[in-house]
């Protein structure tokens, strides 16, 4: 059986993307089948953001998890703010880190065109490195 692997997005930051990635999660390994989370830049820790940890605790899924970034902002202007440097090889690195015989759950950070990477790499950038197909989170909003 083949391994399924995707990158969860959103139309913006706050729209539920740990709670739809953590939810797959829980399908998939209700299925029977190994799974693992990754995120692969966390920024906010220093305000306590920790989606792996979220994943974890109601999925019981390994997790894997990038670059860790203080700030509560896109994960590349966090990155820049604290001086530090996030490559798409830097993102990919987490995913790579996955047992190849794992389901694989990836997170991104805001929407599809959030900067994760300090070298303009977006969250559509990663999911084509990847070959992730993307499932969008939204709100159940009008317009």
């Amino acid at each position: 059986m083949s391994t399924r692997r995707i990158l969860v997005t959103g139309t913006d930051t706050g729209v539920g993307k740990t709670v739809a990635s953590a939810a797959i999660v829980a399908c998939w390994t209700g299925a029977g089948r190994p799974v693992t989370y990754v995120k692969p830049a966390q920024s906010g820790t220093d305000d306590g953001d920790d989606d792996a940890a979220f994943v974890a605790a109601h999925t019981g899924a390994p997790t894997i998890v990038g670059p860790r970034l203080g700030e509560a902002l896109a994960p590349a202007v966090a990155a820049r703010r604290a001086g530090q440097s996030v490559t798409l090889d830097d993102l990919l690195a987490p995913i790579a880190a996955a047992p190849s015989d794992a389901d694989l759950v990836v997170e991104g950070a805001g929407g599809l065109l959030v900067e994760l990477g300090t070298d303009g790499t977006m969250v559509a950038d990663l999911a084509v490195a990847a070959d992730l197909p993307i499932v969008v989170v939204a709100r159940p909003d009008l317009g």
